[in-house]
């Protein structure tokens, strides 16, 4: 009966303590957009490139922990094509805040303006993040509460980390100690008791405090989504005035690519300083005037030459087909075709000219219309002279 009694204690003790062993804390991450290898290489040579953004990440997180994952969540919202926030749940709770903020970002039409310019660039996107800096600084003050609950919540964990792993030791120190009859002695029976009991009190505390902390990111969230979206709105505007700037100049998508970040950057502080911006005013309304030459472009008129068609008019006509005005054998065939018609004539569109009195095109016209009023005769003709070759 005593070796019984024995048993059923080990039994017991294994059974109160079984949700804590054999546990492993998963990975939780202190990202929150997804990315891979290549991603964060891209992100490293950006910090290793601009002293702006380092300064930044420094500026920021004198007074802001993990600001620099912020920033960096930041940046790659802007660069990657398909950037994915990850569900709350995989990340750590101190960087639930960051979470919330780069979420917003990504679902405001302003940033998706803003994606328009810094998708794959890593330069641009790098810009975009220094010009949201402002805006990034008042989203971590306004939810300077909200991390204070996150990272309770993050100690909370931790602490029901420790409380289970205390567990699985208690339980390895009562199986050492226990006889070859399952017998357990009271001392490591105590220790499993009491590291049961620490362990479910640790995971009441990190339930309540990871409600606590959805309750203050909830709150903070419409905020800091409002700063946000002011904040991506201006970096929008600088993106495509940057982007203006370069194609005003002629500098070319891949001119820039080839430039590392700190020339790109000092070339567009450049271009819009002094009697450079003036020039870039300049050449923006010459721009608009020829565009508005280019709208004002129509069809059927002499111009740009766009392709080969059919057709009946003279001032069109490629030299292959006038060339059977010059042998007389051949005219009868020309006025045949141009009767059809099926001669050969270039495509073209451009802006209406002025037609003077007794021009090309009033010669042209009569010419045109003895063709067609004599155009049976000639049809026969260049009928009578395929029979007779």
């Amino acid at each position: 009966m005593g070796k019984r009694k024995a048993l059923a204690k080990l039994a017991d003790l294994a059974g109160k303590a079984g949700r804590w062993l054999g546990l492993q804390a998963p990975a939780r991450h202190t990202g929150a957009v997804e990315s891979d290898r290549f991603d964060e290489m891209t992100w490293r040579d950006v910090v290793d490139q601009a002293a702006a953004v380092r300064e930044l990440i420094d500026d920021l997180g004198e007074r802001h922990d993990y600001a620099a994952d912020l920033v960096k969540d930041m940046f790659f919202g802007a660069y990657k094509a398909s950037p994915v926030v990850r569900p709350a749940a995989d990340m750590d709770p101190s960087r639930l805040v960051n979470r919330q903020a780069i979420a917003g970002l990504l679902e405001s039409p302003e940033f998706a303006e803003l994606r328009r310019e810094t998708v794959g660039d890593p330069y641009a996107s790098a810009m975009a993040v220094l010009a949201q800096a402002e805006a990034t600084r008042r989203m971590l003050e306004q939810a300077a509460d909200a991390q204070q609950a996150a990272d309770e919540a993050a100690r909370a964990r931790q602490e029901r980390q420790d409380a289970a792993a205390a567990v699985q030791a208690a339980m390895d120190q009562a199986a050492a100690a226990a006889g070859e009859d399952g017998s357990v002695p009271g001392e490591a029976a105590g220790a499993v008791e009491a590291a049961i009991e620490a362990a479910t009190q640790a995971s009441e505390r990190d339930l309540a405090a990871a409600e606590a902390t959805f309750r203050a990111v909830g709150a903070v969230a419409p905020g800091m989504r409002a700063t946000g979206r002011a904040g991506a709105q201006q970096a929008a505007e600088g993106a495509r005035d940057e982007a203006a700037l370069m194609a005003a100049w002629g500098v070319d998508s891949g001119e820039l690519q080839r430039m590392d970040f700190d020339t790109r950057r000092r070339l567009a502080e450049r271009l819009r300083s002094g009697r450079m911006s003036q020039f870039v005013d300049l050449i923006g309304r010459f721009r608009q005037m020829a565009a508005g030459q280019r709208a004002r472009r129509m069809e059927r008129v002499p111009g740009e030459l766009v392709g080969i068609e059919t057709g009946d008019d003279l001032g069109r006509l490629i030299p292959s087909e006038l060339a059977a005005l010059g042998v007389p054998a051949m005219r009868a065939v020309f006025a045949a075709r141009y009767a059809d018609p099926v001669q050969l004539g270039r495509g073209d569109q451009g802006v209406p000219v002025p037609r003077g009195r007794g021009g090309p095109d009033r010669r042209r016209g009569r010419l045109r219309r003895v063709l067609l009023e004599r155009r049976h005769e000639f049809r026969g003709a260049a009928r009578d002279g395929r029979g007779a070759a």
